[in-house]
């Protein structure tokens, strides 16, 4: 499955007409976790906005490997764009728990994509005088951190 997503990535690249000589492909398998992380020079402009081609060849690849295994989740980073992104997510929930001990009020969070907005609750998670919910339907989804005795 490794080799299979390696070679997948390195074509729709072919296709994309990036040049994969100056990049390394690397995947591997951790339980359920299909991670595909691609390095090289240049690489930031395969990212795309705010990450689209990021997510884009991760759904590409979910949904050529889900149906081979059940449960099977897909990973994909490029340049480590979405590491150095959730450093700065965390970054922002820190200042945003900061504001709602501070202010106590609750914190609205702009809408999220799933990934981001678990990561909120999971930050969340290890306060015990605070909660965070999702709102919002769709695109507009987003998190709400609160003190809990104001919920």
């Amino acid at each position: 499955m490794e080799k299979e997503a390696k070679k997948i990535i390195q074509d729709l690249l072919n296709l994309l007409d990036v040049p994969v000589d100056s990049i390394q492909v690397k995947s591997f398998l951790e339980d359920n976790l299909l991670k595909v992380l691609i390095e090289g020079e240049d690489v930031g402009n395969l990212i795309g906005y705010h990450g689209s081609t990021i997510y884009a060849l991760q759904s590409i690849l979910y949904a050529y490997f889900s149906k081979e295994k059940e449960g099977l989740q897909i990973y994909v980073d490029i340049g480590d764009y979405r590491k150095k992104r959730e450093e700065k997510l965390i970054d922002k929930i820190n200042e945003a728990i900061r504001i709602v001990r501070l202010q106590k009020r609750e914190y609205k969070f702009l809408p999220m994509r799933p990934a981001d907005r678990r990561l909120v609750h999971l930050e969340v998670s290890k306060h015990s005088d605070l909660v965070s919910y999702s709102i919002g339907e769709g695109l507009d989804r987003r998190v709400v951190i609160s003190l809990s005795d104001l919920t």
